[in-house]
């Protein structure tokens, strides 16, 4: 009798054990959700048109949705195809080499080409936008951004769209699909339209590359003396 008592008393106390152990899991995962950043994005033509007076070209629109709790830091965004083969139009418009040198085992330079969006809503503070749960904001890519033709043509998986933080890292917002029936959803609609951007509209753009040499500190600063192309390549 004495001994079926005992039992029970270690059972009993091994079954508490293993409930606080779940409590205390399911309040981890709870903080470690909170925690995470969660946005969300969305490319859209609905506002394209009425951007025109403005920019001077229709623009597609990207909103951005924080969905987490914790309030997301957001400073830019920036659409990019990786893979991309345009270090040379590049040299070519600048004239130089840039110090550049291939891998060994990739004679062709593969590089990451990106758009810089535009800002659409007022940031919140000097460095971008604060996004509470379900806050909002949205950037602008004007139909005549330099290389996005480059972009319509591109593979799926090359596509990506991109959020930068305040603390200079980041994120994948979306990729693939999504982001190429986008673009060419918008370029299709408006491409045979005659449209002039604003010129007091600048677009970043920006050309990531391997190489197994630094880059020439000359340059930095310097303006291309020519123009740089990055078209859709002729269909055989």
């Amino acid at each position: 009798m004495g001994m079926t008592k005992t039992v029970e008393i270690v059972v009993t106390s091994f079954a508490s054990l293993i409930v606080a152990g779940i409590i205390a899991s399911v309040a981890w995962v709870a903080r470690k959700r909170s925690d995470t950043l969660r946005l969300s994005g969305e490319l859209s033509t609905e506002q394209a048109h009425s951007l025109i007076q403005s920019v001077g070209c229709p623009c597609l629109v990207l909103t951005v949705t924080n969905k987490a709790k914790r309030i997301a830091k957001i400073k830019a965004a920036s659409l990019s195809r990786r893979n991309a083969d345009v270090i040379g139009q590049f040299q070519e418009g600048f004239g130089e080499k840039f110090g550049f040198t291939p891998r060994p085992d990739r004679p062709h330079p593969l590089a990451i080409f990106s758009i810089g969006l535009l800002p659409f809503t007022t940031p919140t503070s000097s460095l971008g936008w604060c996004l509470e749960r379900d806050d909002v904001c949205q950037f602008i890519l004007p139909l005549l951004a330099p290389g996005l033709a480059f972009l319509h043509d591109a593979p799926s998986h090359d596509l990506s769209v991109e959020i930068q933080l305040f603390d200079n890292s980041k994120q994948e917002l979306m990729r693939g699909d999504a982001v190429l029936r986008a673009i060419r959803a918008f370029v299709e609609m408006y491409r045979d339209h005659p449209y002039h951007l604003n010129p007091q509209i600048e677009i970043p753009v920006s050309l990531k590359v391997e190489s197994m040499t630094l880059p020439d500190p000359s340059l930095i600063g310097a303006t291309n003396q020519n123009p740089i192309v990055i078209q859709r390549k002729p269909k055989d």
